[in-house]
């Protein structure tokens, strides 16, 4: 069922790596391969249904500054990991920005921006980073 296959080498490129990809164009599921600190991971990312979402941010750019608050309908997508490590191998935990499960990135369909992260780790719990500055340079 992959339909998308590309290999990055930062976690966080797939911020950037969903953010440009055409949502019409798009298979659910799909695969992403991530290079960790030292193992490959298999990323399973499935476009989600959302609920509209209140939003405030700003936008920095050459002509200025523009603040948004609106409510949009975001593009989710569920992220789930699988070590590739050999079996003989300790598997190394996959994290982006700190989440290592449950991680769903929600991005605004107009603008291409990824306005919230969210997930869990083993320290904290439930975590939720909101977008509040875009720096488009």
């Amino acid at each position: 069922n992959t339909v998308y296959s590309e290999a990055i080498s930062d976690p966080t490129l797939l911020l950037y790596l969903l953010s440009v990809l055409e949502p019409r164009n798009m298979k659910s599921p799909f695969e992403i391969y991530v290079f960790g600190k030292e193992q490959m991971h298999r990323l399973t990312c499935r476009h989600e249904e959302s609920l509209p979402m209140a939003v405030s941010f700003k936008i920095h750019s050459s002509s200025g500054v523009v603040g948004i608050n609106t409510t949009i309908k975001p593009l989710v997508f569920s992220i789930e990991t699988e070590s590739l490590a050999s079996k003989d191998t300790k598997h190394e935990t996959f994290s982006l920005l700190g989440l290592q499960k449950e991680i769903r990135i929600y991005l605004d369909p107009s603008r291409h921006l990824p306005i919230r992260v969210s997930g869990r780790n083993s320290t904290y719990g439930e975590l939720i980073l909101d977008l509040s500055d875009a720096r488009l340079d």
